[in-house]
C-alpha cells in the first residue's frame, strides 16, 4: 500500500508532538477525535462493512508506524494488550519518543 493518503502526513505531525511512550491506538484515538473527516475518507477507502473497514485500516497505521519507527525517531517496545480502547485491538506496539 502507498502512505500517499492525508492521513500520514496528519500521523507524522502527531506522533512529533508526543513526549512520552505511546500506542499505535493512542494515535488513532487522536485521529478519531481530532481529525474525524479525514479518518471516515480514509477508513472509507476500504471494502466491507463499517468494521471491516475499520480493521483494515487500524491494521494499515500500525503497519505505517512500525515500517516508519526510525524515520519517526521512534523506538518500538513490547506488544501490549491495551484494555480501554474504543477499538477493542487485540495487540499494539508501545513506541517511545526517542530524545532529538
Amino acid at each position: 500500500m502507498s502512505y500517499s493518503h492525508p492521513l500520514f502526513s496528519i500521523i507524522d505531525a502527531i506522533v512529533t508532538n508526543q513526549t512520552k511512550a505511546f500506542t499505535s491506538h493512542d494515535i488513532i484515538t487522536i485521529l478519531i477525535k481530532n481529525h474525524s473527516d479525514t479518518w471516515d475518507n480514509f477508513v472509507n477507502q476500504y471494502t466491507g462493512n463499517r468494521r471491516v473497514q475499520e480493521q483494515k485500516a487500524i491494521q494499515q497505521i500500525g503497519c505505517y508506524l512500525s515500517r516508519n519507527a526510525n524515520c519517526l525517531n521512534l523506538t518500538k517496545g513490547e506488544k501490549i494488550k491495551p484494555s480501554s480502547i474504543i477499538h477493542k485491538p487485540q495487540q499494539t506496539t508501545k513506541y517511545t519518543p526517542n530524545s532529538n
